[in-house]
């Protein structure tokens, strides 16, 4: 097959959803197919401030300069052909057999393309309407494109829109790489991670407000975050800080932490979350859907509610007293991840594309 994968821009730094779709082409590139991934620079910015706004067009000129699209954070397949263009037209999109848009706004541009670009897909991780109105992504929802998703809850989503999607496909793990290095018994009770993000509805301030609250009744308590933020005066100092972590950084970090938080208000899915947790950390996520799909009140972690500080330190200080039920959480919820695996949900994705295929 000839597959083009539209993504919405250019990440400098690690980001959730753009891995999963270097994950599937450098798959679907190592059984033989023909792989592009076009990094699109239209300019939708969102309520983003002017400041932003000129960071981000300065940083998507110097883009357009590059002449592989290959990000420092992961390592693509030389056999997947990454580009950048200003924006998706016929005139810059191969001939394929299938093409696929990966976010609400190359959703638009896949479905302006003409047929001979392959049969339109559209690839969803997640309700995108942080940078954008309710309506304009529920509209691309509405597109005549084959539709794929990453959790049972953006399923029933678009079901009660009367739209039914091809396949629902759980981000997977590479389980060779996150694992239980440190044995979950012999890290310490008070260590807690967390991912930080500047977006508000990633629910990091509500994180740093629970850490808080478990600090006033353990004084030796030990924070860890990482993010691709730099770090800012809302952090308290006592916490660490890892910006832009390499990946066996960031297997180091998952694996000296007992107890891993995700205090983010939705998730399609929720990659720092499982793999914290195939990394042995007992999980603590609010109850932002895309985290229920793996987390299991009292069994594989502990759920919270939304935008409650307070019930998520009341969850902390119960697994910092019982030592017990950490290790009953971090050991079931390590076993339970596992039936996310990376190469299975890649098979599923190749094999949702082939069998949808407009025959030509």
């Amino acid at each position: 097959m000839r597959i083009t994968f539209v993504l919405p821009g250019w990440a400098r730094f690690p980001v959730g959803g753009f891995k999963m779709v270097y994950s599937y082409a450098n798959y679907l590139a190592k059984k033989g197919h023909k792989i592009q991934i076009a990094h699109t620079l239209r300019f939708h910015m969102g309520n983003m401030s002017l400041w932003r706004k000129l960071i981000r067009l300065a940083f998507w000129l110097k883009t357009l300069l590059i002449k592989r699209a290959e990000p420092d954070w992961f390592r693509l397949s030389p056999e997947v052909e990454s580009t950048v263009v200003l924006d998706l037209y016929d005139s810059n999109t191969p001939s394929a057999d299938a093409v696929i848009a990966t976010a609400w706004s190359t959703a638009e541009s896949v479905n302006k393309l003409s047929p001979d670009k392959g049969t339109k897909f559209y690839f969803i991780q997640g309700y995108e309407n942080w940078d954008t109105k309710d309506v304009k992504v529920n509209a691309t929802f509405k597109l005549p494109l084959k539709k794929i998703v990453v959790s049972i809850w953006l399923e029933k989503m678009l079901k009660s829109m009367n739209e039914e999607p091809i396949a629902c496909i759980p981000n997977g793990l590479d389980f060779e790489f996150f694992k239980i290095i440190k044995p979950v018994e012999d890290r310490l009770p008070i260590k807690i991670g967390m991912c930080y993000s500047i977006y508000k509805w990633k629910g990091s301030k509500d994180g740093i407000e629970a850490l808080k609250i478990v600090k006033e009744r353990f004084p030796q308590l030990q924070a860890i975050f990482f993010s691709v933020c730099s770090r800012n005066s809302g952090i308290p100092s006592w916490i660490e800080y890892r910006r832009n972590p390499s990946p066996p950084q960031l297997l180091d970090i998952y694996n000296s932490c007992s107890i891993f938080i995700n205090p983010s208000w939705s998730e399609g899915w929720g990659l720092p979350a499982s793999e914290a947790m195939a990394c042995g950390c007992a999980l603590i996520s609010t109850r932002n859907k895309g985290a229920e799909e793996f987390v299991k009140d009292q069994d594989t972690g502990l759920l919270t509610k939304v935008g409650d500080p307070e019930d998520m330190a009341e969850k902390i200080i119960k697994l910092i007293e019982s030592q017990s039920l950490r290790l009953k959480l971090a050991l079931t919820g390590a076993n339970f991840i596992k039936k996310f695996d990376l190469k299975e949900s890649a098979k599923e994705f190749k094999e949702a594309i082939m069998s949808n295929l407009n025959r030509k």
